[in-house]
């Protein structure tokens, strides 16, 4: 009977020094983590790449509106189309799909030294000032996740902006 006495002793002072240690744990992550805060949608228009991006987009849109439109003017009649008109809209969707697909390639060819410069100097930043968690302002707001930030101090938009332009 001694050794179930010292067992059942021993139990709670290891699960409490468990919990001292995870407490002790938690604390000094958190007060290690620095967490900021980025506009990506700021920072791509600002970036010097962004035009030749929207010069592809506007291109496209060119091409592709007399198609749109015609596919969207066939839509609109819904079950009032004869079947020549449900042919015509079955090959303008056919012939738009290509179309789409050259433009959407085009971009993001266009896009991807954008966005590692973009993720470059981003990361280069939060390490220069500590933070060690950076996220996309707009997605943080609108998930919830953050309820607050002071944003004078985590925002770290504009600096990405004056790193990706002086370059």
């Amino acid at each position: 009977m001694k050794a179930k006495t010292v067992l059942f002793r021993t139990i709670p002072l290891l699960v409490a020094a468990g919990l001292g240690f995870a407490a002790n744990s938690f604390q000094a992550q958190t007060a290690a983590s620095k967490v900021g805060f980025v506009n990506t949608d700021e920072v791509f228009k600002k970036h010097p790449l962004g035009v030749g991006i929207e010069k592809i987009k506007a291109d496209a849109t060119k091409e592709l509106a007399p198609l749109s439109k015609q596919i969207n003017d066939l839509q609109a009649k819904g079950d009032k189309m004869t079947a020549k008109e449900r042919q015509d809209l079955e090959t303008a969707v056919k012939t738009a799909q290509p179309i789409q697909q050259k433009w959407r390639d085009q971009v993001l060819r266009a896009t991807e030294p954008m966005n590692d410069s973009v993720n470059k100097a981003l990361k280069d930043i939060a390490v220069k000032q500590g933070f060690s968690i950076v996220m996309e302002r707009s997605v943080a707001a609108s998930s919830g996740l953050v309820v607050y930030a002071d944003e004078a101090n985590v925002d770290l938009t504009d600096t990405v902006i004056k790193a990706v332009t002086a370059k």
